[in-house]
């Protein structure tokens, strides 16, 4: 992807939204299952998002059994 590609930047942008929309509703739907919570940390780490990244996976913490 070249640097001036704005059609490729513009539809990765979009994929990246839609992935983080799923994990964030799979979250909602199955708040128990952490793995969607570290899925969803991931996503934003690798975007740049480390204040995201980090609340998401302290809840996660929270509710990860003993």
């Amino acid at each position: 992807m070249a640097p001036g590609d704005w059609k490729s930047h513009r539809l990765l942008g979009s994929h990246i939204l839609r992935i983080q929309d799923r994990h964030q509703d799979q979250i909602q739907k199955h708040p128990g299952h952490l793995e969607n919570y570290v899925l969803l940390g991931d996503c934003y780490l690798r975007n740049d998002k480390a204040v995201e990244a980090e609340l998401v996976l302290r809840e996660a913490l929270e509710r990860a059994p003993n």
